[in-house]
């Protein structure tokens, strides 16, 4: 456990290890502090805060959260859900996987690894194509120390702005020199966004109920959980300190039900209880701005889209017009209509939320109410091809040059594969085409189960108005 003033960035408490009493327990005597760990998921406000810094993105802004597969690759939600998309707040707040990955594959494995580097991780050994996409899921080792510095650094910018320096805290009866390094590459307004989404981390059990008593202090927090539950970490700052602690055991053994949450949350927010309250950080009105944005979408507002002020870092540069706001045309029933079928003089512009089919798929479970695109009239089906481009037709598994891995069944023959599609139209057929072979056709549920053979494999799905989908795959055998 440690504890850091990020006034002063001066550590004011240090834990290294608990033998639990037993000074000879295996590795009692190593300090963790100092030791590299799998940082789970802890480098996610990072991403965040320099994605919002780099106008590549505000708190609202819609990512994918669908199933995902980068070249073999396939990340992973804790809880094994998709969501469609969502708010980028959201996504760190819940600490999803799937849009961190794609958060990332958007800033750049290469860029993102330099960053963190001129933000106080030393840790690094490694080149940025090593770590790849896992990077931001725990894919690299930190220690507490550096971690729970670079939190600090974070609330100290998101308080001090231009004031406040980048550097790596010290010990209290520490005497040597702490010489101001360079600005970070985060400024005040990105830290404040950042500390505030961090504020809506749902807490551990015992608190729970934290808004409901006005007493209670203001901690932004983020757990982290390492692959095999060896690692739980939690780190948060209030307005005055930053509370770093880490769970599990030094010879590296996972624990069943270890994580972040349920292990090392509940300890810090001990710790922050025994600190006292403090008054949270106010915003800082001078390093932000607002920008007009969709209410759906958190993308800049075109055409006639509901629209918001949403907050953004003030040096930022965020020029993302919706891409999921279109402009349709229907009749005087609401029916889609297009110039081969319906006079211009009678079709009515309507401003539509439209997602693409797959993340619509996932986003319409998790909200019912959701709109999709009119139906087209009747009359207008047969030239369809020619006045639109719409794709309604989508392969949710596999993604376009996925690497599928089949195991052997005790017979001694592959397992079978399951290809999984969506249509926007509930009621349209979709025919399955695999090489030269015919599958069959579905409706409703776009499923079909297949014995492939190792190689590459090339997959039409076609509906009944003759628009296609095409994807090539990988088999391999175990």
């Amino acid at each position: 456990m440690l504890v850091i003033d990020h006034r002063t960035l001066t550590v004011i408490a240090y834990v290294g290890n608990h033998g639990g009493g037993d000074p000879h327990r295996d590795g009692a005597a190593v300090d963790v502090i100092q030791r590299p760990r799998s940082n789970g998921s802890l480098l996610k406000p990072f991403l965040y805060a320099l994605m919002l810094q780099e106008g590549l993105l505000v708190p609202s802004t819609l990512v994918p959260d669908v199933p995902t597969n980068f070249a073999g690759y396939a990340p992973e939600n804790f809880d094994r859900q998709h969501r469609g998309a969502v708010a980028a707040s959201t996504a760190l707040a819940r600490s999803l996987n799937v849009p961190a990955v794609h958060m990332l594959r958007e800033y750049g494995v290469e860029r993102f690894h330099d960053q963190l580097q001129s933000l106080g991780k030393t840790s690094l050994f490694r080149p940025a194509d090593d770590y790849g996409l896992a990077l931001i899921l725990g894919g690299s080792e930190s220690t507490l120390w550096e971690l729970a510095g670079m939190y600090a650094n974070l609330a100290a910018v998101a308080r001090d702005g231009e004031r406040h320096r980048y550097r790596m805290p010290t010990l209290l009866v520490d005497t040597s020199s702490t010489a101001a390094a360079a600005y970070g590459p985060i400024d005040q307004g990105a830290a404040w966004l950042t500390l505030q989404a961090l504020t809506d981390v749902v807490r551990p059990e015992q608190e729970r109920a934290w808004q409901q008593f006005q007493s209670t202090q203001t901690v932004a927090w983020k757990t982290g959980t390492s692959f095999g539950l060896r690692d739980g970490w939690a780190i948060g700052s209030n307005g005055r300190y930053t509370v770093g602690v880490w769970t599990g055991n030094a010879i590296g053994e996972g624990v069943p039900a270890l994580t972040g949450t349920t292990a090392a949350a509940p300890v810090m927010f001990e710790v922050f209880s025994l600190l006292g309250p403090t008054r949270w950080l106010e915003p800082p009105l001078g390093a932000l701005k607002t920008v007009r944005v969709c209410q759906a979408d958190g993308y800049l507002a075109a055409g006639d889209c509901p629209s918001r002020p949403e907050w953004a870092p003030r040096r930022s540069h965020f020029e993302r017009v919706s891409p999921y706001y279109r402009q349709v045309h229907v009749d005087a029933r609401g029916a889609r209509v297009h110039a081969g079928c319906e006079a211009p003089a009678a079709m009515h512009g309507r401003a539509v939320f439209v997602l693409p089919p797959t993340m619509e798929y996932f986003w319409r479970l998790q909200r019912p109410d959701y709109q999709s695109l009119p139906s087209w009239r009747e009359d207008c089906l047969a030239s369809l091809a020619d006045y639109t481009d719409d794709k309604p037709l989508d392969l949710i598994y596999p993604q376009e040059g996925a690497r599928v891995l089949l195991p052997v069944d005790l017979d001694g023959y592959l397992g079978r594969f399951l290809l999984r599609a969506v249509h926007r139209d509930p009621a349209a057929t979709v025919h399955w085409h695999l090489g030269g072979s015919y599958l069959g056709a579905t409706r409703h549920f776009h499923v079909q189960e297949v014995s492939l053979e190792p190689g590459w494999h090339r997959l039409v799905l076609v509906d009944d108005l003759g628009r296609q989908q095409t994807r090539w795959f990988q088999v391999l055998a175990r």
